[in-house]
Order: C-alpha cells, then sequence, then structure tokens
C-alpha cells in the first residue's frame, strides 16, 4: 500500500531491517533482483527506495544506479559493497531522526 508520495512504507521497513541486520549494499540489491530487466525500468524505482529508507542524496545514489544483477555493471558486487559500507554503518550507528519517526 503506497503513501501519497507512491511509497510503500513495507519496503522502506523491509530495506532498514535489513540494513540493521548488517545485510551489504548488495544484499539489500539483491531483493530488487527479481524485479530489475535488462531495460533498467525498475532501478528509478529501487533508487527512490533507497533514498527514501537512508535519506541519501542523489550523490550517495549515483553507484546504486550502475548496479546490474546481469553481471554487466562496471561496478563489482565487491567495489558497491565497499562504497556503501561506510554509509550503512553510519546509517545503522545514527539513525537520522526521520529514520526514527518512521
Amino acid at each position: 500500500m503506497e503513501d501519497a508520495r507512491g511509497i510503500d512504507p513495507i519496503i522502506i521497513q523491509q530495506l532498514r531491517e535489513a540494513a540493521t541486520a548488517g545485510k551489504s549494499a548488495t544484499q539489500l540489491l539483491a531483493l530488487w533482483q527479481p524485479a530489475v530487466s535488462r531495460g533498467g525500468d525498475c532501478r528509478v524505482f529501487m533508487m527512490k527506495y533507497f533514498r527514501e529508507a537512508f535519506v541519501w542524496g542523489i550523490g550517495e545514489m549515483t553507484v546504486l544506479g550502475a548496479w546490474s544483477p546481469f553481471g554487466d555493471s562496471a561496478w563489482t558486487d565487491e567495489m558497491i559493497d565497499a562504497e556503501y559500507a561506510p554509509l550503512l554503518a553510519e546509517w545503522r550507528t545514527h539513525p537520522r531522526k526521520r529514520d526514527a519517526e518512521g
């Protein structure tokens, strides 16, 4: 069930719970794998949810847009995990006020 902004709070909750449990960025991305097509139609949708879940800005979202479950990305899973490990660690230890209220 989506809110007025077109966001499903259940998906936000699932992303946050997985991140809290220590899942890596690519493990979080794998939650989206069944919905991603080679055309990339789901990528913008997926990035919208990551931005909402973790209150990340556009600069923090750039690498997520390069992710591909088809193995044809210039970014390997290891590179993506290394890029996002500090951001996820920060989010886990210092949740932003908006996250705590959501």
